[in-house]
Parts: structure tokens; C-alpha cells; sequence
């Protein structure tokens, strides 16, 4: 974990001061460098350390040797995001760093290790419709599915108040909250406050420029399926797989074929189909590899 990077994958919506908005996308970096276990280390693994993984970070922060990642950000605005050639909020599309380049925010530090794994670890719930001021929601497909997805798989894992368990809950407390009652509530239940705003009883106010969400306007009231056979999948995965040295190559093929090899003829044909589009030789060179695993494994 501590030499993996991060993606937020979905496109979101930051709005400044001025009420001015922009799409991104998040991404973190480590700082202790990428690497990668080949597939005989990680088999191994599988059986001796199946949590190796879990066990290097933890020992890592436990000998104060903290690891960190550097957030940055990529920023389109609405004008280029109508006019790219791509659809800005396809999941599968990446937005080439030479053209919106990475933009450093901050950096993120572990320096604490968990006391407890059931109430810190396997409690915690996270969800992109948590969100700070400022951040939005894009029409990002993916994104807006998730923004349901997650907080209703909390409820049925963790419970409907899994917000209130306190690995869950916000550093700053929420105020006057009208959520309450239901099963497993952990708090005190907000004690004998009413349970609806605007009330006569709790001198709260709202704070309007905090909360109050960018406004913008619907171009066309269009509403249809639209068909995405004819999209360009393959140049960016072209441009990516051509980025590749040839040992990276020969473990891609290798790791595709010890799972391709077990599949019908007729599936790995069509496998073979779908990567001579990306490139003759990686069609090529998956097929050999699964000729190889096949002999192996007679």
C-alpha cells in the first residue's frame, strides 16, 4: 500500500469564492516510490502473507518511517470540456497530462497506526457524497451512481447510523443535525432537541454562502440513451501500452495469459480481437504467452 498511487477516476466540480467552476480530477502520488510484486512473489505471498501488504504499511508507521502521498488536481473548464474530443466524464478516458497538467494541492501523512481494527478499520465507511465546501458533483455517469451506491451499501453493512460511529464522523461536529432514532444509534440521540428545522426552540441560522451549492444552466432539455460503439477506445491505451518497456510488456502478457489460458477457444479469440486493435503486438504477444501456459499446464 505505502508504494501504491491514487485516483479519484470520476470528474468532479470545484467552485471558488467567487462562485466560479471548474471539472477535475484527483489524484494521489506516493512518495515512497511505485512498486510493483511479479506474479511468482505475489502467488507466494497469497499463502505465507496474504495481508503482506497491511503488515508493511503498519510496521512502516510503527517505526516512525511515515509514509505520505502528495495530492494534485487536473482543472478543464467548462468551455474545453464542450469542445474536447473526448467525453470528459467517461471513466475510461484520461485527461493527458500535457494538456491539463497536474497541479500540487497538499500531502497526506500517516503517522498513526489503529489501536483498535474493529472500530477503526472495519467500521469505516467512505462515500464521494461526502464532501467539503466547494467540491461538487460532475455528470459524471459513474460518479452519480456511486453517490448512492456507497451510502446504501453503509447501511446494510455498518448500519443506517454508520455516519454517527465515531470513526465516521466528521472533526467538526455537525450542527443541529435532524437525522435520529432508527437502529444501532450510538450517540445520545440529540438528547430531547426537536427533530425538524426551522423550529422555535434552537437559535440555529443558516449560513447560505457555506452551503449553498453553484447554479448553472441546462443547455438543451435532449433526454436519450446514446450509443457508444463508435467511440474511440483504443488511442489512449495504444499511446499507454507503447509506453511500456519490453519486460513490462512480457509480464503483461504473462499476466494476462495465466487466466486468459483458462477460458474457452472461443473467448480467447475474441480477446485476441480486441488487443490487435490496441496494437498488433500485444494481440501477438498475449497469444504466445497462452500457448505457454497451456503447454505448461498439460
Amino acid at each position: 500500500h505505502r508504494h501504491m498511487d491514487g485516483w479519484g477516476s470520476s470528474t468532479y466540480k470545484l467552485v471558488n469564492s467567487d462562485n466560479q467552476p471548474v471539472y477535475n480530477k484527483f489524484f494521489w502520488r506516493t512518495n515512497q516510490g511505485v512498486k510493483n510484486l511479479d506474479v511468482d512473489t505475489a502467488n507466494r505471498l497469497v499463502v505465507t502473507d496474504p495481508d503482506y501488504s497491511v503488515h508493511d504499511l503498519f510496521d512502516a508507521i510503527a517505526r516512525k518511517d511515515y509514509p505520505s502521498w502528495t495530492l494534485y488536481i487536473q482543472v478543464m473548464t467548462y468551455e474545453e470540456a464542450a469542445k474536447w474530443e473526448f467525453n470528459p466524464f467517461d471513466i475510461t478516458k484520461i485527461w493527458p497530462e500535457d494538456e491539463y497538467p497536474l497541479i500540487e494541492v497538499g500531502r497526506m501523512t500517516l503517522d498513526r497506526n489503529h489501536t483498535n481494527y474493529f472500530a477503526e478499520i472495519e467500521q469505516l465507511s467512505f462515500c464521494p457524497a461526502s464532501r467539503v465546501p466547494g467540491v461538487e458533483f460532475s455528470p459524471d455517469k459513474l460518479l452519480q451512481g456511486r453517490l448512492f451506491a456507497y451510502q446504501d451499501t453503509a447501511r446494510h453493512r455498518i448500519g443506517p447510523n454508520f455516519h454517527l460511529i465515531p470513526v465516521n464522523r466528521p472533526i467538526a461536529p455537525l450542527v443541529y443535525p435532524t437525522q435520529r432514532d432508527g437502529p444501532m444509534m450510538v450517540d445520545s440521540n440529540q438528547g430531547n432537541a426537536p427533530n425538524y428545522y426551522p423550529n422555535s426552540f434552537l437559535n440555529a441560522k443558516d449560513d447560505p454562502k457555506r452551503f449553498d451549492e453553484f447554479r448553472f444552466q441546462i443547455t438543451t432539455t435532449d433526454v436519450d440513451r446514446y450509443e457508444s460503439k463508435d467511440e474511440d477506445n483504443y488511442t489512449q491505451v495504444r499511446q499507454f501500452y507503447l509506453s511500456f518497456t519490453n519486460d513490462e510488456r512480457q509480464r503483461l502478457y504473462s499476466n494476462i495469459a495465466s487466466e486468459l489460458s483458462l477460458t474457452y477457444t472461443s473467448i480467447q479469440e475474441k480477446a485476441y480481437d480486441m488487443f490487435s486493435r490496441v496494437h498488433p503486438s500485444y494481440a501477438e504477444g498475449v497469444k504466445r504467452a497462452v500457448q505457454r501456459a497451456a503447454q505448461n499446464t498439460v
